[in-house]
């Protein structure tokens, strides 16, 4: 039996053995194309440049607001980084999109890791890593935007 003969077999024994497993996969792959769809939440005549810049534009100060604690704070901060240094900017940005937390104590801001399955870092270490690549080597620059922010 060559191998072309030998997987239209074993094609045909799976749907006779589970007829149900190609059904529940097609309607499985149909619902989640469906839920895709339904998460861009576009309107119909908007065209996908459109809403790409339209994000950009909602996103660009707080990427993360479902993160509504600190919200505020990281749109200032974002705001005031990006006409200080544009490198900063986007670091701090991706940060943000990853999950770490600002807080103001005594009038000085810090930032925070956030650990876990909807953030980007999955332990402390992970996050103490990222920080030493990204944010150390600007600390001048992000600790004159965390001073700057009112």
């Amino acid at each position: 039996m060559n191998n072309n003969n030998w997987e239209e077999k074993k094609k045909e024994v799976m749907k006779n053995k589970i007829p149900s497993f190609f059904e529940e996969n097609k309607v499985k792959n149909e619902e989640n194309e469906s839920d895709k769809e339904e998460k861009l939440e576009r309107k119909d005549e908007e065209s996908f440049e459109d809403y790409i810049k339209r994000l950009q534009t909602e996103y660009k100060y707080d990427p993360r607001p479902d993160l509504k604690e600190d919200s505020q704070l990281w749109q200032k901060v974002l705001k005031t980084a990006e006409k200080i240094d544009k490198k900063a900017y986007y670091i701090l940005h991706g940060f943000r999109c990853g999950g770490a937390k600002l807080k103001t104590e005594n009038g000085e801001i810090t930032m925070i890791s956030r650990t876990g399955r909807k953030h980007l870092w999955q332990s402390k270490k992970e996050y103490m890593k990222d920080r030493k690549k990204w944010l150390i080597p600007l600390r001048k620059s992000i600790s004159e935007i965390f001073n700057s922010v009112e």
